[in-house]
């Protein structure tokens, strides 16, 4: 695995973390870490092993339960904040 591929894989974790609540598109996140939308999918499939929609789609679903279990608010408030 090359050293592009990590760098990219990473890049999109930390955005990925950064805008978790955010509706992010593919063209999004490339622009921000200055990829094409070919480099992104690639990069993150062969480095990560799922695309980069399936892992914010995961991290959303762990947050959304680690607020459910951490906290007393109401359960729609964890569905609003994880959205």
């Amino acid at each position: 695995m090359s050293k592009r591929y990590i760098s990219v894989s990473i890049a999109i974790r930390i955005v990925a973390t950064r805008h978790l609540a955010d509706k992010i598109t593919a063209v999004d996140l490339a622009d921000l870490i200055k990829v094409s939308m070919g480099q992104l999918f690639r990069a993150f499939k062969i480095s990560v092993g799922v695309t980069p929609f399936n892992y914010l789609a995961r991290r959303r679903v762990e947050l959304a339960c680690s607020m459910m279990r951490t906290t007393r608010e109401p359960q729609f408030c964890h569905c609003r904040a994880a959205a």
